[in-house]
This record gives structure tokens, C-alpha cells and sequence, in this order.
């Protein structure tokens, strides 16, 4: 796939994801649902990695590391962190920065050169992975979730 067809795929799962939530109320976009977590911390989850994944495709399109030398994070934690930072804002203040943390990592993934983007590349595996192979397995989990809700 080329760098826009990646781009655009992505996009299209976004569109899923937010077709997903699309009609869920506060009440149930707060319950406890996937793993434990509420809707609400699902799209925090989200939030936070597209804005970190975003950061390491800006610093991919300035021809840096994607991660800076001896930089190391737990992942776990950082969901925890993504969960705890969103608890007070509500369900719609949480999913209206999904759209703009989204909207950051698609622009820094046009940012990248085309000849990053090729398969084995960072770039490439970011879209892959964080672009639209994260977004797809959540909407699935929230899929399932609203299926229960809805009794069916």
C-alpha cells in the first residue's frame, strides 16, 4: 500500500469507531464495559496513544529516531495514565479529542516523506499498526460492547 492509501484507510476506521460510539449515551459510554473499562476510557486509551504516536511521526518526518535514544516507557502504565487523565472530563469532551488527537496523527503522517512509508518502515507500521490496526480492534471490542447493551 502507498502512503495515501494507508492514510485513507486509516481515516475510514476512524469513521468506524466514531459510527460505533455514534448514539451511546453518558451513561453507557461511562459504564464499565471492555476489560473493565468504560467507553469513555476506551477513547482515552485512543486519545493518548494518537497523540504519542503522532509525536513519533513528526520526529520521523524531521529524519530523528522514532523514539529518542534510551527512551522507555511501560505500556500498561501509560494506558492507566490515558484512563486516570480523561476520568473527570465528560464522555463528550473525551470523544471531541479523540476527533482532534486523530486529526494530529493523520497530519504528522502526511508530514512523513513518501519514501518512509515503504512495507518495513516505520512510518509504514505505524499506519499499519497504531493508524488503523488499533482503531479496528477497538471498534470491534465497542461493537460487542453496544451489542450487549442493546440486548442482541
Amino acid at each position: 500500500m502507498q502512503k495515501h492509501e494507508l492514510i485513507a484507510r486509516a481515516r475510514q476506521e476512524l469513521a468506524e469507531v466514531m459510527n460505533a460510539i455514534a448514539g451511546l449515551d453518558d451513561h453507557a459510554l461511562t459504564l464499565p464495559g471492555i476489560h473493565g473499562w468504560s467507553m469513555r476510557d476506551v477513547i482515552a486509551h485512543l486519545t493518548g496513544w494518537a497523540h504519542f504516536d503522532a509525536e513519533i511521526l513528526r520526529r520521523l518526518a524531521r529524519g530523528e529516531r522514532p523514539v529518542p535514544e534510551g527512551e522507555a516507557f511501560d505500556v500498561d502504565e501509560r494506558n492507566a495514565d490515558y484512563a486516570r487523565e480523561a476520568a473527570s472530563n465528560s464522555p463528550a469532551t473525551v470523544v471531541a479529542d479523540f476527533r482532534v488527537a486523530f486529526d494530529e496523527f493523520i497530519n504528522a503522517a502526511i508530514a512523513v516523506p513518501e519514501d518512509r512509508f515503504t512495507e518495513g518502515r516505520t512510518a509504514y507500521r505505524m499506519m499499519q499498526g497504531p493508524g488503523y490496526g488499533h482503531l479496528k480492534e477497538h471498534r470491534v471490542e465497542i461493537l460487542a460492547y453496544r451489542s450487549g447493551l442493546e440486548g442482541g
